[in-house]
């Protein structure tokens, strides 16, 4: 399925499906990293194949989710959602929202962000509306849900980094979507337990959110930069030239590439060489400075690297 011609949204089966139906949306032509890149068109335009698909194929339990970044499970560098046909709802996936003893971080078109009372993680999120709603690919509220998914993905993003984050879209008598970012390791105690260790509380974590508003709303000074193949690509030098910085990745094929960061203001390193990246994202700084920062593929190794300088380029 293809939403525009030349096409803008495009929905196509999974290569390795582990369900009878599973397919990927790849939420756009443009070549971005994450979902928090997309802007308000653009993910209208998802929830629309999402709504598409599921009246395509009205039997079971459509099961919409996003993983970002390998530490949630995703293999490709290129944004996209998968859909997972269930032979019926499980019992996860029906639960509603305590909306009494959540931590709002913001409302935006009918819909609330905000972190869930015992948060399992760093910066969990939910997003529903005020009061319980049924039907989420019969609602029109849907694209609105995957534009406050947006921000919330920028606002951990300035809060935390890239990090990964897996999200989901829980299609029940109270539907909601779910935000997950990885910061930190599952482990035997949540997965066999069911007790969760997250030492931020969730209030503490709804303070930062909101004070990250300002750049959060429309995405333009968030973005992924650089070539496509940088992703999964290794580091393996950093020199310094005069006020200049050049940064040398081996990617996983093809010839070496040159990264220049001109006009260096400062260098925040740590194992920079040798380092597995994930992305590099370009932030907001005193202008005219921007921020450029390294995100690795395991946030669990001590591997930093930023820098704040006047502009970037590739060769």
């Amino acid at each position: 399925m293809r939403i525009g011609d030349p096409w803008q949204v495009r929905v196509v089966p999974n290569l390795y499906p582990a369900f009878e139906r599973q397919e990927v949306v790849v939420h756009t032509p443009r070549h971005v990293r994450s979902v928090g890149e997309l802007d308000d068109t653009e993910l209208a335009r998802v929830a629309e194949a999402w709504r598409r698909r599921r009246a395509d194929v009205p039997t079971g339990y459509m099961y919409a989710l996003l993983n970002e970044g390998r530490d949630a499970g995703s293999s490709l560098p290129h944004t996209h959602s998968q859909l997972v046909w269930l032979p019926e709802a499980t019992p996860e996936t029906q639960h509603g929202v305590d909306r009494e003893r959540w931590t709002v971080v913001a409302e935006r078109g009918g819909l609330v962000l905000a972190s869930p009372y015992a948060s399992r993680l760093p910066y969990e999120l939910v997003i529903a509306a005020p009061s319980p709603r049924a039907s989420a690919f019969e609602d029109e509220l849907l694209p609105a849900a995957l534009q406050l998914l947006g921000e919330a993905a920028r606002r951990i993003y300035r809060a935390a980094g890239a990090v990964p984050l897996n999200a989901w879209l829980h299609d029940s008598g109270d539907w909601h979507l779910e935000v997950l970012p990885r910061l930190t390791v599952i482990a035997g105690v949540e997965l066999g337990s069911g007790w969760w260790i997250n030492s931020l509380p969730p209030e503490d974590a709804a303070a930062a959110l909101r004070a990250v508003a300002k750049d959060a709303h429309g995405g333009d000074d968030f973005s992924y930069v650089g070539p496509p193949n940088i992703h999964d690509g290794r580091i393996v030098s950093v020199e310094r030239a005069g006020n200049d910085l050049r940064v040398l990745i081996q990617p996983v094929e093809g010839p070496e590439i040159q990264l220049w960061f001109r006009g260096v203001e400062s260098i925040d390193s740590r194992d920079a060489e040798g380092m597995l990246v994930f992305a590099l994202a370009e932030l907001p700084a005193d202008p005219p400075l921007r921020r450029y920062v390294f995100a690795p593929w395991d946030e669990e190794l001590p591997n930093r690297f930023e820098v704040t300088a006047a502009r970037f380029e590739y060769e």
